[in-house]
């Protein structure tokens, strides 16, 4: 039994607005991978919110100094 393997260029997928910024969301039309992996620009300007059925795991790749999560 062999998985699929799925590769994403997060360069090609194109930024939608979200309550935090600009996300690029990848695997969201894979049927069998139960979540999707994001990379998001936080804006200045990013809104507080909350997800009712799932959580949300971030992996800093940059900040400007002072940020705060």
């Amino acid at each position: 039994f062999t998985m699929p393997v799925h590769i994403v260029d997060f360069a090609q997928i194109p930024g939608v607005p979200c309550p935090c910024g600009t996300a690029r969301r990848a695997f969201a039309d894979v049927p069998d991978f139960p979540a999707t992996i994001h990379v998001t620009e936080i804006s200045e300007n990013a809104r507080i919110h909350y997800h009712k059925r799932l959580s949300e795991a971030y992996y800093f790749l940059e900040c400007e100094p002072g940020a705060a999560m």
